[in-house]
């Protein structure tokens, strides 16, 4: 009876070996199905100002596959949120070398009105199975990864005093190209919304007052952590 353990271990050493083997193939080795991928996306994304421009420094953890891992980056000018947005800019980011333990890094220089954008990740990978498709994970858009280039600055607007539908111009500077948040533009806390917005551009915009608002400053929030705000009210009779 106490050889019935060393018999057992000697039949089914081989089986679990075998199945451990199949596992393995089906995870992505030459004799199983489409391998997995599992990716963690984004981590982080952090910036830095180098005299007139800045770096964005994008973190993400590796994926985790048998095969050889594709990264894309894409980066969005405008929220991708919003029906408007434009297509997104494609880039290969597949590091030349191995990710470190605390993930992969892509580092994006730009400058302002270009330095606000949306970005995420996916990585891709080609199974052996030439008719199998691709599988992709994907990490998440983040909010603005915001270079802190120039802070904007509201230099005059015309009327000084306008009522409800009258038309308001400002003349600025580093506003950027478009509106980029919700509550880009603001009377006093009250938000301007999109429709009331005739132009925008790195150096002013036109706007309609809306309905329902107060006296108060006009507030632009661009590519800084403070928005621009006038030295004097916008005055609605």
């Amino acid at each position: 009876m106490r050889h019935v353990p060393l018999v057992l271990a000697l039949i089914l050493g081989p089986l679990a070996l075998a199945c451990g083997s199949s596992g393995d193939e089906g995870a992505g080795g030459a004799g199983g199905g489409a391998p997995t991928l599992e990716f963690e996306g984004l981590n982080q994304a952090l910036s830095s100002q180098q005299g007139d421009t800045a770096v964005i420094t994008l973190t993400w953890f590796p994926a985790k596959s048998d095969g050889e891992v594709t990264y894309l980056l894409r980066t969005w000018q405008a929220d991708p949120r919003r029906p408007d947005a434009g297509p997104p800019e494609e880039e290969d980011v597949t590091p030349t070398e191995p990710c470190a333990r605390s993930g992969c890094r892509w580092l994006i220089s730009g400058s302002a009105p270009d330095a606000v954008r949306w970005y995420s990740v996916e990585a891709r990978i080609e199974p052996d199975d030439e008719e199998a498709e691709a599988i992709v994970a994907g990490g998440e858009v983040v909010l603005p990864a915001a270079i802190w280039a120039s802070a904007p600055e509201i230099v005059s607007f015309d009327p000084t005093t306008a009522a409800p539908g009258d038309e308001v111009v400002v003349v600025g500077e580093h506003l950027l190209t478009e509106r980029m948040w919700d509550d880009a533009l603001k009377i006093g806390e009250t938000v301007v919304p999109p429709e009331n917005i005739r132009g925008w551009n790195n150096v002013g915009l036109r706007f309609v007052v809306p309905e329902g608002v107060a006296t108060g400053r006009i507030s632009i929030r661009a590519a800084a952590p403070e928005p621009a705000v006038s030295t004097t009210d916008l005055v609605v009779p």
